[in-house]
């Protein structure tokens, strides 16, 4: 009979999924993943039996006798094992641009870029490795965005991403009342006071002229 104890197996197959690539590390249009396996090898403790022999007392003449005795010591060795992980890679003919992480085309194939190339949605450049500018989006940036009150559209569809307290397809209005904050997803639990008013960025707050914790005094500077 033995036993094995894996020491450190938890502690290498932790840090292989650290290795794992992050999807932010990568940007951008032509990036792939590929899926690759690596062997890791680990230190177990392996707990083997052996026979030890030793002389005790007993009522026998004379009186000792030999006894056999099984005992397990622990015994070090290491093992390989086979682990899976997902890198982020630049799509084939496509290298990361110097200082950036966005995939270009490689400089050999360059010059095989035809003048008409469309960049995939939200990109833009002479390479397709540049994002649209802001208030731009979609193939190759030429759509204008018609988000209102401050906030930015997604540069692949157009999507309005609404700041804090608007909502609606332009975040053109306000959030309603009793809701306010991102995505009007907050709801105000204001004191049933006429003091108080639901803001649709802030939540609760005093009405004009007044002001305090309790919104009883009165702001002489309204």
């Amino acid at each position: 009979m033995k036993i094995v104890i894996y020491l450190c197996l938890f502690m290498f197959l932790s840090d292989a999924d650290d290795k794992i690539v992050n999807s932010d590390d990568l940007e951008g249009p032509n990036v792939c993943k590929r899926v690759v396996t690596e062997n890791i090898t680990v230190i177990v403790t392996e707990m083997v039996p052996y026979q030890e022999t030793k002389i005790e007392w007993c009522a026998s003449v004379p009186p000792r006798c030999r006894k056999t005795v099984i005992k397990l010591k622990a015994v070090n060795k290491t093992e390989v094992l086979e682990k899976t992980r997902t890198i982020q890679e630049c799509c084939n003919e496509y290298e990361i641009k110097q200082g950036t992480n966005l995939c270009i085309l490689k400089r050999a194939n360059q010059d095989e870029v035809p003048l008409n190339k469309l960049c995939n949605a939200g990109w833009t450049g002479e390479f397709c490795h540049e994002p649209c500018s802001d208030g731009l989006w979609g193939v190759n940036c030429k759509n204008i965005c018609k988000c209102q009150n401050k906030s930015k559209c997604r540069k692949y569809d157009g999507r309005c991403l609404c700041e804090f307290g608007f909502t609606g397809d332009f975040c053109e209005q306000k959030c309603p009342n009793p809701f306010y904050g991102n995505d009007c997803t907050e709801t105000c639990n204001c004191p049933n006071v006429s003091n108080f008013q639901c803001h649709h960025v802030y939540g609760c707050r005093c009405t004009d002229g007044f002001r305090g914790l309790s919104c009883e005094e009165l702001d002489e500077q309204k």
